[in-house]
């Protein structure tokens, strides 16, 4: 599946009740499974707990990056929820 197919289930998911967007989420796609694969990179960056920032770069990131702005880029390019990677697509409620 392409970027922009995976773009479409993003926004899909974002627009419909969230049972669907669960489902949606579980799909596994080449995107999904590269963002899963530098999810699992970006685990192993040094962080300041105090002030949620890299302290190594990363991807292009600098060192002092916030995580919330590598997880907007995780959003946006892979189109992917940052809580699926956290929590592997489970559902919230489970």
């Amino acid at each position: 599946m392409d970027k922009v197919a995976q773009m479409l289930f993003a926004m899909f998911a974002a627009l419909c009740p969230e049972d669907y967007a669960n489902e949606i989420a579980k799909i596994k796609t080449p995107l999904t499974e590269e963002a899963e694969e530098k999810w699992h990179e970006f685990e192993d960056v040094p962080m300041d707990p105090e002030t949620e920032r890299i302290e190594d770069e990363w991807n292009g990131f600098p060192a002092g990056t916030h995580r919330e702005e590598i997880w907007h880029w995780f959003e946006g390019h892979y189109g992917v929820r940052v809580y699926d990677l956290m929590y592997g697509g489970e559902n919230e409620n489970e």
